[in-house]
């Protein structure tokens, strides 16, 4: 993106910082992929608890009010 009013243009500059972060910090990068996938699992397997204890009251709310 070149910057029209000032004519700066640090496109380059700043992907080769990007790149030389990226490269120098590869254990703090796994650490975070890890703690986003633990993260993920840690949400999806809450979730589908709880969406399991809500379908189980409701079956069981079923069969109380059938069997009255």
């Amino acid at each position: 993106m070149s910057d029209v009013l000032f004519g700066n243009n640090n496109k380059a500059v700043i992907k080769k910082v990007a790149n030389r972060s990226f490269h120098s910090n590869k254990k703090r990068n796994i650490l975070a992929v890890i703690a986003i996938a633990l993260t993920t699992f840690l949400l999806t397997a809450v979730l589908t608890i709880g969406f399991g204890a809500k379908n189980t009251m409701q079956y069981m709310d079923i069969i109380t009010i059938a069997t009255v």
